[in-house]
């Protein structure tokens, strides 16, 4: 069975970097500290890069404030930099 990594077929007939492809340049851009909505939106498939930010979020590698709810204007940050 041939299996596909570098993406996903859309419906539209586009296509999404898989997951793994997504990371690196989420971890890049979350250095400017931007909103998680900010963040998502600047990848070529929002939803597949909302569920890797959440990953990221899960396992502390990324950081956001938890004194509110988690919202598209969540300010998203490096783990390492969150502890600042």
């Amino acid at each position: 069975m041939s299996r596909r990594l570098s993406t996903h077929s859309l419906p539209n007939g586009g296509s999404c970097p898989t997951p793994l492809g997504l990371r690196p340049a989420l971890l890049t851009s979350a250095r400017q500290g931007l909103p998680l909505g900010q963040l998502a939106a600047s990848t070529a498939c929002e939803p597949v890069a909302r569920a890797q930010l959440l990953h990221l979020l899960w396992h502390r590698q990324l950081g956001v404030g938890m004194t509110e709810p988690l919202t598209d204007r969540s300010v998203v940050v490096l783990a390492s930099r969150a502890a600042e």
